[in-house]
């Protein structure tokens, strides 16, 4: 018999509130994994040490801010994705704000600073249109882009059926050439 998804969220809200070593977990069983792919996606770049304290700190969130989760408005564990996603988002643009330039000594020739600039722009500007996206399209497109899921996997992880995947990837990557389009990067 397939339990009550609504049930069983409660059940495990209740058990990180009542008993957070063993509610955590089992919520580091169940989404473990997930929380990594999505940390590494927005971190990409970062060191590994980077990323494991990102999905630590997600986890920490998790129990600190369990009493924030509604249950009507969604599954526990997508909000918990969406947790994950703010906090590797804060944690890249706190990496970014923190870089700075290298002595003069050590900067590389005009045309390959050039080049390093236009990267990180463009970068840059592909990272914005992405965050741009809608909800679940931005996740199945992180999934499938940045963490390199097959469809079959990006559906188990998100709770998904294929089909429903394979349109939101359909639908997104117009949407997304639209907002490069206006960006300028796309000509």
């Amino acid at each position: 018999m397939k339990k009550d998804p609504a049930t069983e969220d409660s059940r495990l809200a209740a058990l990180i509130k009542s008993d957070p070593q063993q509610g955590l977990a089992e919520a580091i069983r169940l989404w473990g994994g997930a929380a990594r792919t999505l940390c590494r996606g927005q971190l990409r770049g970062l060191p590994e040490e980077e990323i494991e304290e990102c999905v630590a700190d997600c986890f920490a969130a998790l129990w600190r801010d369990i009493g924030r989760w509604q249950p009507e408005r969604g599954p526990l564990k997508g909000w918990f994705y969406g947790l994950c996603r703010h906090l590797a988002a804060d944690r890249r643009r706190a990496a970014v704000r923190s870089c700075s330039l290298p002595l003069e000594q050590d900067l590389p020739d005009d045309d390959a600073l050039e080049d390093q600039v236009t990267a990180r722009l463009s970068a840059a500007a592909v990272q914005q249109a992405v965050d741009a996206l809608d909800e679940p399209a931005r996740t199945v497109f992180l999934h499938r882009y940045y963490a390199c899921q097959t469809v079959p996997e990006i559906a188990r992880t998100l709770g998904l059926s294929q089909k429903r995947v394979e349109n939101l990837l359909f639908r997104t990557k117009p949407k997304l050439k639209d907002l490069l389009l206006k960006g300028g990067l796309v000509p």
